[in-house]
């Protein structure tokens, strides 16, 4: 008669953190075309939300093994990696309005709140979700000024609701006939293996 094993912490954690394959709950959440969670529920995913916050060049620009990657998930290659973390970097410092002003030397689809603004959007268009309150759908600047006083809450947002839908990091977020995220020919497809 022994005493039970203690968890693995490190492996309970990380069950929490990294999406597996589709399963019967997020079979029903990837059909659903309401968002899973509010633009404030932030405690309602910690790993999630730490990620973001604490290694956002890692969950936003890269796909580095984390429970999310932001951008190969939902914006296209030249908006990922390397070069998009420095031009991003660079439009919004001193560059900031020379790209909002003259859209160079990155231009302003950098900038943070239209870099970002472009995430919602291509979550919005592909899994025909509303656009998130307190902005929602509020004319043609509700997102951006979500981004610009929402940005890290929405950001969470986000990756809480591709963890979800079961988009795991080095997947790109595509279904219905619309969605030609990332996919080569813009072909419509499921969720994705790069």
């Amino acid at each position: 008669a022994g005493a039970p094993s203690p968890h693995n912490t490190q492996n309970d954690l990380q069950s929490l953190a990294v999406p597996g394959p589709p399963t019967a709950s997020t079979m029903s959440v990837q059909d659903s075309k309401e968002w899973g969670s509010g633009t404030y529920d932030c405690f309602s995913d910690i790993p999630i939300c730490a990620y973001v916050y604490c290694c956002s060049p890692c969950a936003v620009f890269f796909d580095c093994g984390g429970p999310v990657a932001l951008a190969p998930s939902l914006l296209e290659p030249d908006m990922q990696g390397c070069k998009a973390c420095i031009c991003y970097g660079c439009a919004n410092a001193d560059c900031l309005p020379c790209n909002i002003i003259c859209d160079c030397p990155c231009g302003k689809r950098y900038v943070s709140p239209c870099y970002f603004t472009a995430m919602l959007d291509k979550m919005v268009e592909v899994y025909g979700l509303p656009y998130p309150a307190p902005c929602g759908d509020s004319g043609c600047c509700g997102a951006k000024y979500q981004m610009c006083c929402c940005q890290p809450c929405t950001v969470c947002l986000i990756a809480r609701e591709l963890k979800a839908r079961g988009v795991a990091p080095g997947q790109v977020a595509a279904t219905g006939a619309s969605a030609t995220v990332g996919v080569p020919g813009g072909a419509p497809a499921e969720v994705m293996e790069r």
